[in-house]
């Protein structure tokens, strides 16, 4: 899958996007757990981060297509 990853994410990751291997049939937390394993210094933020797959927001165990589109977006401040 093609992983994308913004504004902090991208800093802590130390990249802005990459291909992911990873095995078919992965819930969104069992990603998120996969990306904190390949990016230690993602840890907690992922915890707080939206994940896009496909143009649509998920969560829990939503299953990820392995040949997915995913955008990691931190919180954004403001108001």
């Amino acid at each position: 899958m093609q992983v994308h990853y913004y504004g902090g994410t991208a800093e802590a990751a130390g990249t802005s996007e990459e291909t992911v291997e990873t095995p078919t049939g992965l819930s969104v937390n069992q990603l998120l757990d996969h990306l904190r394993n390949l990016h230690p210094g993602l840890g907690r933020l992922l915890g707080v981060c939206t994940l896009f797959v496909d143009g649509s927001a998920v969560r829990g165990e939503q299953i990820v297509p392995a040949r997915a589109q995913v955008e990691v977006l931190p919180p954004f401040a403001g108001g």
